[in-house]
């Protein structure tokens, strides 16, 4: 989810843009030119960006969010700070109460009086294999409106696991829809944290899960008068029934000739059932995204540490640990400094926060 907020003026201090300035200096250095500059900006940490992206002048990233902020007042030519929302945090707290948190944050350092939505993203997690062919997909143009360029199967996008079909895509621009097996991707992306939430739907550890995303650019979403935030949110379940009714949808073949009237196939009729999920609070999994993290590094660490005492007969953990710490010190640092530089560019919130 992508949205941007029109400010009428900033409340921040000459000394808060200093702080602003002064990190993007230091992140254009080459030290941090693959990382960019810690910088704690109003009780959040992030990584300066050393360049900016215009109109923005500051690019601040974090896993959970980017903040873009202009520097100065658009008058309404542009929203003047942009928030990419990314999934992690949307999951840990819904998509609503995620923008609900933000907005209350940059209402500390500006005045806000209007948002856009400029992209937004839906997904249903589904248990089962994929199972998608060329004569399953029945699809409709709205009217003067191109939404759907479908290409056939054979010549459009497919992904591939070694031998095995993993996914396909359908639309481009304003509208894609991606139908995947998210299971192999949480493994590649390292988001088995998504395991235990399908555990508490009922998964069974075994079976495939397909996802279906959708995504809607802003010269969609404008289509169903979709501005703010709020009207995104009250435009939702007449969305989700266009895209998986009207504009895309999977059936069986059968002896009719009119393939609107052919039946919908299981998997997509569990799909069309889920606009009553929507707006759900997922509740909080900050804790599992870390422990997903901290499983996939241990074995890396593991590797590194028998490699380097494959290279040495009189390896010992003490040593090692001495001379990571002489590593660090012709950095200016010790082993402390650098962990805790390192978690504050992972950690936005604690664990177990809840803003409401």
């Amino acid at each position: 989810m992508i949205i941007g907020f029109y400010l009428s003026k900033f409340n921040l201090t000459d000394e808060d843009w200093a702080a602003l300035n002064d990190a993007k200096e230091k992140a254009k250095a080459p030290a941090f030119k693959s990382s960019g500059q810690v910088i704690n900006f109003r009780d959040i940490n992030f990584v300066m960006r050393p360049a900016g992206q215009k109109p923005y002048t500051y690019v601040l990233q974090h896993n959970d969010l980017t903040v873009k902020i202009a520097q100065k007042v658009s008058r309404g030519r542009f929203p003047e700070i942009f928030i990419e929302f990314r999934s992690q945090l949307l999951w840990r707290f819904s998509h609503r109460h995620a923008y609900l948190f933000i907005k209350e944050w940059i209402s500390t350092w500006a005045v806000v009086v209007n948002d856009v939505v400029s992209r937004a993203d839906l997904a249903i997690d589904l248990s089962g294999c994929i199972d998608v062919g060329i004569e399953n997909v029945i699809s409709r143009v709205r009217k003067g409106k191109v939404y759907l360029q479908f290409l056939p199967i054979k010549e459009g996008e497919i992904y591939h696991y070694g031998s095995k079909v993993t996914g396909w895509t359908f639309g481009s621009g304003p509208l894609v829809m991606r139908i995947y097996d998210k299971l192999s991707e949480s493994k590649i992306s390292h988001k088995e944290w998504f395991h235990d939430l399908w555990k508490e739907g009922g998964w069974d550890e075994r079976s495939d899960v397909t996802r279906v995303e959708i995504q809607m650019r802003r010269d969609f979403l404008k289509e169903f008068e979709v501005g703010t935030f709020e009207s995104f949110e009250k435009s939702l379940g007449d969305i989700f029934r266009y895209v998986t009714e009207d504009w895309f949808s999977l059936r069986e073949p059968s002896t009719d000739k009119n393939r609107s009237r052919w039946p919908v196939t299981p998997l997509w009729s569990e799909v069309q059932g889920a606009i009553k999920d929507f707006g759900k609070t997922h509740g909080q999994i900050r804790g599992r995204i870390k422990q997903g993290k901290r499983n996939f590094l241990i074995p890396q660490a593991a590797g590194l540490i028998t490699s380097i005492g494959a290279t040495d007969e009189h390896f010992t953990l003490e040593n090692l640990l001495f001379e990571v710490r002489r590593h660090y010190r012709k950095k200016g640092l010790t082993i402390e400094e650098a962990i805790s530089e390192k978690r504050q560019r992972n950690n936005i919130f604690e664990d177990g926060y809840e803003p409401f």
